[in-house]
């Protein structure tokens, strides 16, 4: 078994590796194929393959960041698995770092922190990922709520601040097919509390929440719960990062899942050079 740096020529066996390999959509050929076209394409030198016989049962993909290096995704063949294979790739990026100079790798990972952790990697950060199931529920029709529009825009910068920006990205990607989904509470004049979500685009049964601010970000969700449900759709999910926020989501009924392929916790995790 070699490691060597990758190639156009190991497009289609890199895609199988990942189709076979994944839970999460990074097995979808659409995807990871653009992802990988894109890594290449920017970054030849830090993509690698394991290769025995001649045939592809491994790789992993980077790209450079500040002061190191970040993971984007490592995968070994079902049935090379636990020869370490994976091992011999982190190794090789860790020499290529350390011949570069190069102080962290990051990485963040739904289903392999164990792998991680055996190869010297601490996790620093997490973020969660809950789902509510709203079939079999009974979800209340919401009193009053409000769609913000591109003219709601203007009042609106002032009032969230640095939340802006995460905002409009929300609101962007979601406007204006699911425009239905950019949820406000107002009283009065006075916004108390924005939502956004998205139908997930590998699943129509999924709506994840892009967005959640204010003093009734509650409320917002769930009036969002609500139009899901209208839709017909099974899940809700929400993305937090602090440990308070995922205690009162749990008290709303919301769970994590472990190795949920559709909306998975994140673990970051970093191992100094």
């Amino acid at each position: 078994m070699r490691i060597r740096e990758a190639c156009w020529e190991d497009m289609g066996e890199i895609v199988r590796v990942a189709n076979q390999s994944f839970l999460e959509w990074a097995r979808y050929t659409s995807y990871i194929g653009k992802k990988f076209l894109e890594k290449i394409h920017r970054f030849p030198e830090w993509q690698f393959v394991a290769e025995e016989n001649g045939v592809i049962v491994g790789f992993v993909i980077n790209e450079p960041v500040e002061k190191g290096i970040k993971i984007s995704w490592i995968a070994v063949l079902p049935s090379y698995q636990g020869k370490g294979i994976g091992g011999e790739l982190l190794r090789k990026v860790e020499e290529k770092c350390k011949s570069l100079g190069l102080k962290d790798i990051h990485v963040g990972t739904p289903f392999a922190l164990s792998f991680y952790q055996k190869y010297g990697f601490e996790l620093v950060k997490v973020t969660y990922r809950l789902i509510k199931e709203i079939v079999g529920k009974v979800i209340p029709s919401p009193h009053t709520y409000f769609n913000p529009g591109l003219e709601d825009i203007r009042e609106l910068t002032p009032l969230l601040g640095e939340e802006i920006h995460p905002f409009l990205e929300a609101f962007f990607d979601t406007f204006p097919e699911e425009q239905e989904k950019i949820v406000g509470i107002r009283r009065g004049n006075v916004w108390e509390a924005l939502a956004v979500g998205k139908t997930n685009p590998f699943s129509q049964e999924l709506v994840e929440t892009r967005f959640l601010w204010g003093e009734n970000k509650w409320e917002a969700l769930r009036v969002l719960e609500y139009i899901s449900s209208v839709q017909g759709r099974r899940w809700v999910g929400v993305e937090t990062e602090s440990e308070e926020e995922k205690q009162a989501l749990e008290r709303q009924g919301y769970t994590k899942v472990e190795k949920n392929p559709l909306y998975w916790t994140l673990y970051h995790l970093i191992k100094k050079l």
